[in-house]
């Protein structure tokens, strides 16, 4: 009766997401709704999501291990909190290069009323570039590979149909890095490096 009650919430948060809300709110709500439904897989997977989206939230950050120990799976480092920061750098950089912008077309048509804050163009294009740089490194060197959550229990093949032999069991809620797609099934790489096949019906793809 519970896990039925909890389904039915499951089946409503996801209507909110198939409206294009993504927040980091509704995600951490679909996992918790999934694990009381007995959905272990999809609570890891939307609990992951919640964490791509807020990866500095000490709850998200908790739940998230919790589930990993409910499952069985080994967490490795993630560095999605360092590409949240470099995000908000480069925001507060390009403020920074439209502030410039402003100060010189002040000097352009001689706003001396805006005289004192010309003098710091210089210094605040420096800053924006300074800010900028290492951002973009960040966001081009340590942007992940497409990923996936396993959302039940399966056997990996060792090719993309039902009637392949059957090659590595893969655990439910274990995280998988994408490498082909072909005809409704994925080639997937696991942490340890094993490969198999797996059908798209069991992937729960994270990459927002």
């Amino acid at each position: 009766m519970q896990q039925q009650k909890y389904s039915k919430a499951v089946a409503a948060f996801e209507v909110l997401e198939q409206e294009g809300v993504q927040t980091p709110e509704l995600y951490m709500n679909l996992g918790h709704a999934c694990f009381q439904a007995g959905q272990l897989g999809k609570a890891i997977f939307y609990t992951e999501k919640a964490f791509r989206l807020s990866p500095l939230d000490e709850e998200i950050q908790q739940n998230r291990q919790y589930l990993a120990e409910q499952a069985g799976i080994a967490r490795t480092p993630d560095n999605y909190w360092l590409l949240k920061v470099s995000d908000q750098v480069m925001q507060l950089a390009l403020l920074l290069f439209v502030l410039c912008s402003l100060c010189f077309l002040c000097r352009r048509l001689n706003i001396f009323y805006m005289e004192k804050l010309v003098r710091f163009h210089r210094f605040i294009l420096s800053a924006a570039i300074f800010l900028l740089m290492p951002a973009l490194l960040t966001q081009v060197y340590m942007q992940p590979e497409e990923d996936a959550v396993l959302l039940q229990q399966t056997a990996g093949k060792n090719g993309p149909s039902p009637l392949a032999k059957s090659i590595a069991d893969l655990n439910e809620g274990e995280k998988v890095t994408l490498k082909s797609y072909h005809q409704g099934w994925y080639k997937v790489k696991t942490p340890e490096g094993k490969t198999a096949w797996v059908s798209e019906a069991g992937i729960g793809k994270l990459n927002l």
